[in-house]
């Protein structure tokens, strides 16, 4: 399970991960409480601010998205005064652990079309003027930046999982390999990918993964895959093809025919019989 310090460095990458895009991330517990944030509110969020009802519909709002990527994964949708706002759960094994927020941003469609979508939502904002221009200073992002970005997020809630995965002389080999695939079975693997990561041959590779698991690496790579998809199958709403994407195998058709070799029904038949 996710540790404090896994989630503290979850929040050190989102703030080099900001650095580099100047894009605000906030990372929220599994009670919606605020662990980390890496920025201040921008002016746009200051001015709506001066109304308690603009605050406390934007509470609201964060609450309701970090609810809804926990039910069905990542969620992208507008905010109450209409910026572009992301949500990426950090799940583990089915259960939610934490929540990854995107906030502050306007997508690429015209600025004036975005503010009078905005201007009708704050209609009764007491200083609508400099609302605006305060709007025309939010960071502007594309379809492919937002989905790059999105990648990024995903690639940092695994590195922050491999936080404190032991890797000391005093752990076996076998461990060290069962502890790489469980933390990284969501990413690309291969033989060759873990023979460079663990430093140790195919021969020796294959030979350790027969005698901990009697599987091959690449069935025991698809036995933790299949392993997290059933618990996301579970535990959310998330479309299949998203899960098959966030356990490792994107491919939606190798995926339903890797999880049914291993559990003798379909995603669709296992979420419906297995549902919590």
């Amino acid at each position: 399970m996710f540790k404090c310090e896994q989630l503290n460095t979850l929040a050190d990458l989102l703030k080099h991960l900001h650095r580099v895009t100047g894009i605000k991330f906030s990372l929220y517990d599994a009670d919606e409480r605020i662990i980390y944030t890496s920025s201040s509110p921008c002016a746009f969020c200051c001015q709506l601010s001066l109304t308690a009802a603009a605050c406390t519909r934007c509470l609201a709002g964060d609450n309701s998205i970090i609810k809804e990527s926990c039910r069905c994964g990542k969620v992208v949708h507008r905010c109450h005064a209409g910026l572009l706002k992301a949500a990426v759960p950090v799940m583990e094994h089915g259960c939610h652990i934490a929540t990854v927020l995107l906030s502050e941003l306007l997508d690429d469609a015209p600025i004036e079309q975005q503010w009078q979508q905005t201007r009708a939502l704050c209609s009764g904002h007491p200083q609508i003027d400099a609302l605006r221009s305060s709007f025309e200073d939010l960071r502007v992002i594309t379809q492919e930046e937002l989905d790059s970005c999105l990648r990024l997020v995903y690639a940092c809630i695994s590195d922050a999982q491999l936080e404190g995965m032991p890797l000391t002389s005093a752990v076996t080999d076998g461990e060290r390999l069962l502890a790489y695939i469980d933390r990284y079975y969501a990413m690309p693997l291969s033989l060759d990918t873990l023979c460079r990561a663990l430093s140790m041959g195919k021969t020796k590779l294959c030979a350790i993964a027969r005698r901990e698991s009697g599987m091959s690496v690449s069935h025991m790579i698809a036995a933790r895959r299949v392993l997290a998809a059933q618990g996301l199958l579970k535990n959310t709403n998330a479309p299949i093809q998203e899960i098959a994407e966030r356990v490792g195998i994107p491919d939606y058709n190798y995926f339903s025919k890797v999880f049914k070799s291993s559990c003798s029904v379909t995603p669709s038949e296992y979420r419906r019989l297995y549902r919590l």
